[in-house]
């Protein structure tokens, strides 16, 4: 299991199980902590996975990520993954006020 292939897979309109979402969850922290602790560009997703999630093109991969999750699996309290990625970015300079 890769985070292409689950990413594939929601494409496709196919459910993913608990433990993909649940890789899907370790893929994202280990995106957000890469992006505060390192200067380089995060991945930029696909136009395809954008377009399909709605985003902007030349989205990063973990807003796709955040995104797919939060409409699969939304946090009943507290701030969505969207809006951590969001702060994790501009605390990273990736984003500007």
């Amino acid at each position: 299991m890769n985070k292409v292939e689950l990413i594939t897979k929601y494409i496709s309109k196919e459910k993913l199980s608990n433990k993909e979402l649940d890789f899907l969850e370790d893929c994202l922290t280990t995106l957000i902590n890469e992006a505060m602790l390192s200067d380089a560009r995060p991945p930029i997703a696909s136009n395809i996975l954008c377009d399909t999630l709605g985003l902007k093109r030349e989205s990063f991969e973990m807003n796709c990520i955040a995104s797919i999750l939060d409409k699969t699996r939304p946090i009943d309290d507290g701030m969505c993954r969207e809006l951590r990625i969001f702060h994790a970015l501009l605390q990273s300079r990736f984003l500007f006020n």
